[in-house]
This record gives structure tokens, C-alpha cells and sequence, in this order.
């Protein structure tokens, strides 16, 4: 999609065949614009924290709940359906949990440009 193609750019005579793409609200500094770097709104350390508390913290909040809850239980008594309810409360504490404190993430490692926004 960011290649050209004769269906999404028309060549300008005269300007070192610069692309012009229709309707695009950059057009006048397109050279600007695609030799800008490519960034999201975290920084890498906060890509990494982002993605350790969005994916691996719920997670871990279900393994320790189901492990909480066969070491708390009688061994007489224990069945999967209760470790397996425990993992699954783990899981949706960590995921809300993880939810809650994505915005701190966000506010402390951001890229600057995008904190503004």
C-alpha cells in the first residue's frame, strides 16, 4: 500500500517524479513526511513494559491464584473446577488490574511528540 503503483500516485513533470497522491493532506511535503521515522506513541522501554503488563502480569495473576488456591484447599477436597475458577478470577483481577495501570505507562513512556496528544 505505501508502494507506488500507477493506480495511487500520478508523477509530477519537473519535480523528480515526486508522487502526488490525491486528496492527501500532507502532498506539498510528502518527502518530509515519508523520511519521518516511524514511531507509536511508547518508547522502547515502554513497549516493554506495556506489553509484560498487558500480556504476561494476567498471567502470572492466574497461575499464583490457582496455585493459592490448590495449597489452600484440603488435599481431600481439591478439585480442578476450583483451581480452574481461581485461574480464571486471577486472570480477569490481573487483565483489570493491567488495565488500570496502562495509563501510567502511557503518561510516563511516551514518545514526546505523542505525549501531547
Amino acid at each position: 500500500m505505501t508502494e507506488p503503483t500507477p493506480n495511487n500516485h500520478k508523477t509530477i513533470p519537473d519535480s523528480q517524479d515526486q508522487p502526488v497522491c490525491s486528496g492527501c493532506p500532507d502532498a506539498d511535503k510528502c518527502r518530509s513526511v515519508w523520511s519521518m521515522p516511524n514511531q507509536g506513541p511508547f518508547t522502547s522501554a515502554g513497549l516493554l513494559l506495556s506489553s509484560i503488563l498487558a500480556f504476561l502480569f494476567p498471567l502470572f495473576t492466574a497461575i499464583i491464584a490457582a496455585a493459592a488456591a490448590g495449597a489452600f484447599k484440603p488435599p481431600a477436597s481439591r478439585s480442578p473446577a476450583w483451581e480452574i475458577a481461581a485461574a480464571a478470577i486471577g486472570l480477569i483481577a490481573g487483565a483489570a488490574l493491567a488495565r488500570l495501570l496502562m495509563p501510567l505507562i502511557k503518561k510516563r513512556f511516551s514518545h514526546p511528540e505523542n505525549a501531547a496528544k
